[in-house]
């Protein structure tokens, strides 16, 4: 009996120690059960907790509610090292308050953060790009999946996609995306009787896969100032996933058409809650938080920006910045473009500007030029570009697949250097919104025929384009209204090194003159290779001399048919 007695007791302390040890960038939840009763614990507890770090680190992390008398905060070790947490005397709940512990972080390994770069750090801004803690850039390579939580996209199962959610998201992971468009929830789109957003085939069904809403339903509108933890629970396990293959969501609250504006004060002011809500649960994942998901409709501009002001002013009042609590960029979908809305407004509110949905072709590059020229300067991007098989945006000579590498390339190359998120008509998880033009059959209108469709694969090789060892990308600039002789109304596409000579990116759209690359250097060689967009590979480079004037004229596309991105570099400072 000694002999069992000690080894159960070796067991135990065992167990014990693994328990306060985790890895560098894994999540370490802690659960709280509250003392007191309360009417509605969603709306009636604040409980933050400081969370400490080896090197002098502090986060202040949110708890949330989880049902019951449960509450739970999620918290995340930087870097390794002893970590300690205390969660301070707030709420005046003897269950809550008075509680601290620590544990141990252990460093991520090499292996680790080449399997799942996500281990290298939160991401942040970085001049006009974005990089993980580690300095390794990141470069937001998106699907669009705005209904990825809800039950069209079940867990181990085929749903109304057509696909799991594991097997449509292990697929765009092969293809290389990193990032993920996606809706937080969609409170009143839950019953068949309600408004419906986007297809008629999809009314009804944004709940979760057992059926839960995210708020209490009443007369088939939601009572925002009653959130149901279920259902979130069921999203937890998603946002896991992502997080452990390595993908960035692009993480909205929610999208415009609810009603939430017109609601009563007491509704209204339930947006700062379920912002606390979700930053609480979520933000201890890599992501790009996004307050609102604006995508058309002008009108609706005005309502929902005291919502969105109330409830960053109550995070800037709790934490100091209003910040999420470990630094991941937000920003807030536009309609056009967010300097000339949101940062005009409330400038607070933004660490990463976008473009998105309006026009849909070239004249979107306009507003990502001025993104970049802007002082202060943040990082931009392209959310919602052109969708193939959605009758907007159009470039006449070009098809779907062409247009939207038109929009791939250009929105980069134009001043969109934090990434470039691809869509299509499957947006809503069925296609529905279809272009005459591009006809899909009745029996492929499931997202999973998404995986195959239009090239899309192709975003991989945008990002090895920008990524690729041979150039610097954070040290470009937008230059087609500079640098280049005729962009034949920003057809043609050009970035150039920060120095105006030592390289330059571009793209040469299908069916448009080609042009010449000027105020380079006179009378130097240049190396010139073009990038075959839809191989992902260079071709061989050839040596071209500048003229006297510092002109650098293209050479002839290899198939004049195809859209082309190009590379020059000065050949003496390779």
């Amino acid at each position: 009996m000694k002999t069992l007695r000690f080894v159960t007791c070796v067991c135990f302390c065992f167990i014990a120690l693994r328990a306060q040890a985790v890895e560098v960038m894994q999540v370490n939840e802690v659960s709280f059960n509250a003392s007191r009763s309360y009417s509605n614990p969603y709306l009636d507890v604040d409980l933050w907790v400081t969370l400490s770090g080896p090197s002098g680190e502090t986060y202040l992390v949110p708890a949330f509610w989880d049902g019951e008398d449960v509450f739970r905060v999620r918290l995340v070790a930087t870097s390794p090292g002893q970590w300690s947490w205390s969660t301070g005397t707030t709420t005046n709940d003897s269950g809550l308050d008075n509680k601290s512990g620590s544990y141990i972080a252990t460093a991520t390994t090499k292996t680790q953060k080449q399997e799942n770069p996500n281990r290298r750090g939160f991401i942040r801004t970085r001049g006009a790009t974005l990089e993980y803690a580690d300095g390794t850039p990141y470069f937001f390579t998106a699907d669009t999946v705005w209904v990825a939580f809800t039950k069209i996209f079940p867990w181990n199962a085929e749903g109304i996609a057509g696909i799991s959610f594991q097997d449509y998201f292990s697929q765009r992971k092969r293809q290389g995306f990193n990032g993920v468009n996606v809706i937080a929830s969609y409170p009143t789109d839950t019953t068949t009787s309600a408004e419906g957003v986007w297809a008629r085939e999809v009314r009804g069904q944004k709940v979760s896969e057992t059926g839960l809403t995210p708020f209490e339903i009443v007369l088939d509108q939601a009572d925002y100032t009653r959130i149901h933890p279920e259902y979130w629970q069921e999203t937890d396990k998603k946002m896991e996933y992502l997080s452990d293959n390595g993908f960035v969501p692009f993480f909205e609250s929610v999208r415009r058409h609810e009603v939430w504006p017109r609601k009563s004060t007491a509704q209204k002011n339930a947006f700062t809650n379920y912002t606390r809500y979700l930053i609480a649960r979520y933000g201890c994942y890599n992501m790009i938080y996004s307050w609102l998901h604006w995508d058309t409709v002008d009108r609706v501009y005005p309502d929902w920006l005291p919502l969105v002001k109330n409830a960053h002013a109550y995070l800037k009042a709790k934490n100091g910045t209003g910040k999420l609590p470990y630094g991941q960029p937000r920003t807030a979908m536009a309609y056009g473009s967010s300097l000339k809305t949101w940062a005009k407004d409330e400038p607070a509110l933004l660490d990463l500007h976008n473009v998105s949905n309006k026009y849909r072709d070239e004249r979107m590059y306009l507003w990502l030029r001025e993104m970049y020229r802007n002082s202060p300067q943040h990082p931009a991007m392209n959310v919602e570009p052109y969708y193939p098989a959605v009758p907007v945006g159009e470039v006449e000579g070009l098809d779907a697949t062409e247009m939207a590498q038109f929009q791939m390339y250009g929105s980069v190359l134009n001043g969109g250097f934090g990434g470039h998120a691809w869509g299509d008509a499957y947006f809503g998880g069925v296609a529905f919104w279809i272009d005459k033009k591009y006809p899909i059959p009745a029996d492929e209108r499931q997202q999973k025929h998404a995986l195959t469709k239009w090239k899309s694969s192709g975003m991989m090789h945008l990002k090895n384009y920008v990524l690729d060892e041979g150039h610097d990308y954070r040290v470009l600039k937008p230059a087609s209204d500079t640098h280049l002789g005729n962009s034949h109304g920003d057809m043609h596409a050009l970035a150039i090194s920060s120095d105006n000579k030592s390289f330059a990116l571009g793209f040469c759209t299908k069916g448009f003159p080609a042009s010449f690359v000027k105020g380079l250097p006179p009378n130097r060689d240049y190396l010139f290779a073009w990038w075959d967009v839809e191989t992902g590979r260079w071709q061989d480079a050839t040596t071209i001399k500048t003229d006297e004037n510092g002109k650098l004229r293209w050479p002839r596309v290899p198939d004049p048919l195809r859209n082309w991105a190009f590379r020059i570099r000065l050949k003496d400072s390779l």
